[in-house]
């Protein structure tokens, strides 16, 4: 149930994060101001808290879950920068003792 439920609030986040969604919740604040919705006001103000309520912590779940999949993806892409590393400083020190080798038979 726990994948589910983050499964659902990394998508809800990623819907609220779209320009679409901007427009859908500026398009609903603006129609109050119609005056022939008017009348409809304390409904139209009681769904926008509703889902204020509601949104505030999905999202917050939501960045939650897509923050620890981004620190997973740099923990694996340090681990393998410091294997890179570490082979890169055994070819040099492999290297100069080459050189040094190399250096020894001319003499």
């Amino acid at each position: 149930m726990k994948k589910v439920n983050e499964w659902l609030a990394v998508q809800i986040t990623q819907w609220f994060s779209t320009m679409a969604c901007f427009y859908v919740c500026v398009v609903y604040s603006l129609a109050a101001a119609l005056p022939h919705l008017a009348k409809f006001q304390p409904q139209m103000l009681y769904w926008s808290n509703a889902v204020q309520l509601s949104a505030l912590p999905v999202l917050g779940l939501g960045q939650i879950v897509l923050s620890r999949a981004a620190e997973r993806r740099a923990e694996e892409d340090h681990t393998a920068i410091m294997e890179e590393l570490q082979e890169l400083k055994q070819l040099r020190a492999d290297m100069n003792a080459l050189l040094k080798m190399a250096a020894i038979t001319k003499v």
